[in-house]
C-alpha cells in the first residue's frame, strides 16, 4: 500500500458512528505523515455549531501497511488501548477508501471530495456486505455542507 496516497484531508461520507462522532456534520479526517506513521485529526461540527472531535496517532504494521494501530490522544496524552485501523478498501486512484477493525464492526467511508456518486457508494456497501461480511445496517451517511 502506498501511504503517500493516504496523506491529507479526507471527507467522511458515512460511518458506523463512534461515541465522539454522534451528531457531527461536515466531518473530515486529516492524516499528517510522521516518522512512525500519521497523526490524525478527526473533526466535525456539533449541534451548537462548534468544532468537535479527536486526535490520535496511526502506526502501520511493519509487514502490512494497510493494517494500522490507532491510539487516541487527549490533551497531548495518549489513551489506551489502541484499536485496529485497517484500510479494507482503497480505490485505485486514491479517491476513496474504507477503514474498519479486524472484526468488521466499525466502518468509515472516506473520500477526497465531500460527496460520492450514489452508484459508487452503493457498490462500496455491497462490497462491505459480500466481501467482508459486514453488517451495514448502522452505517449512516455524514451530512457534508457542499455550499
Amino acid at each position: 500500500m502506498d501511504l503517500e496516497k493516504y496523506s491529507g484531508v479526507w471527507y467522511e461520507i458515512a460511518s458506523i458512528k463512534g461515541y465522539f462522532q454522534k451528531g457531527l456534520t461536515n466531518t473530515t479526517c486529516t492524516f499528517t505523515p510522521t516518522e512512525e506513521g500519521f497523526t490524525v485529526g478527526n473533526y466535525g461540527i456539533n449541534a451548537k455549531g462548534e468544532r468537535s472531535g479527536i486526535t490520535g496517532i496511526l502506526v502501520p504494521d511493519k509487514t502490512d501497511k494497510a493494517k494500522m494501530k490507532f491510539t487516541v490522544s487527549v490533551m497531548g496524552g495518549l489513551i489506551n488501548p489502541t484499536s485496529n485501523w485497517w484500510i479494507i478498501l482503497m480505490e485505485d486512484t486514491g479517491a476513496y477508501h474504507v477503514v474498519s477493525n479486524d472484526k468488521a464492526t466499525t466502518c468509515w467511508i472516506l473520500s477526497r471530495t465531500p460527496t460520492l456518486d450514489d452508484t459508487v457508494y452503493d457498490d462500496i456497501i455491497k462490497k462491505l456486505q459480500n466481501e467482508f461480511g459486514m453488517d451495514t445496517t448502522n452505517v449512516e451517511k455524514t451530512p457534508q455542507n457542499t455550499n
